[in-house]
């Protein structure tokens, strides 16, 4: 026979049980098998009910001390277990792979652009932060480094978007290093923010995964931008650059910034563009600044031949250059279009004089614009030329 336990032990016991189990630490069959025999079925059942009447006082009642104790850690506990949103979509992407049968990626961070605009803003750098927070924990996926991405980058003579072209990658197995880009957009819901991601393989932009979720608008930092503040100039500059468009179906220009179209350049840091084509023609770079003015890059006082060779890189500021571009005022979108064409252009906007690196050309005003399509773009047949337009935004380093 097993000797009854004193009530004395009994309610030692009860309380020690109450402790754990308010702890969270093990449940209650654990603690049962831990105490042995005299947690039998009868005595958890006792505890149960000791519990049920005796936990409202304990919480409640005269022990208020206990009671701050009880409610801050259950808070606590709360706010630990419960998945972000960020989290929840990061595991969906993971689950989604998993289903198609892939343990691991390596991936980078691409941009996050607002709506389908290609312009980004403070809350593009936001994001790509927080999640990669949640990334570098995920088993499914390991992030490359910038430093990496940049090496990468260079070695091909790539943007971050030429990864992802089957047409700028020729050879696959050159692109060692990154399977997958994150990328997205953003777009407003009520007051709310709905992002939505895309996991694309390098090389053949096959959409591995996709998944969206809402960020609460009282979750998000005050003041963080979503569009630049020149998003409406900026959008118009846009279509009217694009309202004659080459056609040359065997002449192709690219241009993109160091940071790949879409990038995000804070305040004192450098920037670089670049520009290269498939075949020898002559090119024509216009930049539109956040205050919407424009400047020709190239040519310029340093480099007055507008003639390049086909799939060599070329980029301004280069290793030989006099200056840099640095990132200052006024912040928002900006622009870069790029003309190439098989036949010349005018030279009359060639900087001429030694203190004008590069040619300005005015406001960029739909008539200003038109007028200089009209005087160095459009007088070249329409078969005998193409463009090309990378739009970057500038912000304020707080």
């Amino acid at each position: 026979m097993k000797p009854e336990p004193s009530p004395i032990h009994i309610a030692e016991q009860k309380f020690s049980f109450v402790l754990k189990v308010l702890q969270g630490n093990k449940t209650v069959s654990k603690i049962c098998r831990e105490e042995g025999d005299l947690m039998e079925v009868r005595l958890m059942n006792r505890i149960g009910k000791f519990i049920l009447l005796f936990l409202p006082l304990m919480l409640v009642g005269c022990a208020g001390g206990m009671r701050t104790s009880f409610t801050t850690f259950e808070k606590d506990r709360v706010e630990i277990t419960k998945s972000s949103p960020v989290e929840e979509a990061i595991h969906d992407l993971s689950k989604q792979l998993k289903q198609k049968g892939i343990e691991k990626l390596k991936i980078c961070m691409g941009q996050y652009t607002y709506q389908d605009s290609n312009m980004s803003a403070a809350f593009s750098t936001f994001i790509s932060s927080e999640l990669s927070k949640v990334v570098i924990s995920c088993p499914a996926f390991e992030e490359i480094s910038r430093k990496e991405l940049n090496q990468i980058l260079e070695e091909q003579k790539l943007s971050l978007t030429g990864l992802i072209d089957p047409t700028e990658v020729t050879e696959v197995g050159k692109i060692k290093g990154v399977d997958a880009i994150l990328t997205g957009n953003y777009w407003e819901q009520d007051t709310d923010v709905r992002v939505n991601l895309f996991l694309i393989k390098v090389v053949t932009a096959e959409k591995i995964a996709g998944t969206s979720f809402v960020l609460a608008e009282n979750t998000l930092p005050q003041g963080l931008g979503l569009k630049p503040k020149n998003y409406d100039d900026c959008l118009s500059n846009i279509q009217t650059w694009n309202e004659e468009k080459g056609s040359a179906k065997d002449l192709k220009i690219k241009v993109w910034v160091d940071k790949g179209k879409s990038g995000i350049y804070k305040e004192e840091e450098n920037i670089k563009v670049i520009f290269k084509a498939n075949r020898n023609c002559y090119v024509r770079l216009y930049h539109v600044n956040a205050e919407m003015e424009i400047q020709m890059l190239f040519p310029n006082l340093y480099d007055k031949n507008d003639y390049i060779k086909a799939n060599q890189v070329y980029s301004i500021p280069d290793e030989a250059s006099a200056f840099e571009f640095k990132i200052s005022p006024p912040f928002g979108a900006e622009i870069i279009k790029a003309v190439a064409s098989l036949q010349p252009f005018p030279t009359e906007e060639i900087p001429s004089d030694n203190k004008m690196v590069f040619r300005s050309l005015g406001r960029a005003t739909q008539n200003n614009i038109r007028g200089i399509m009209t005087r160095s773009i459009s007088i070249i047949p329409v078969n005998a030329r193409t463009e090309d337009m990378c739009i970057f935004t500038t912000i304020e380093n707080k």
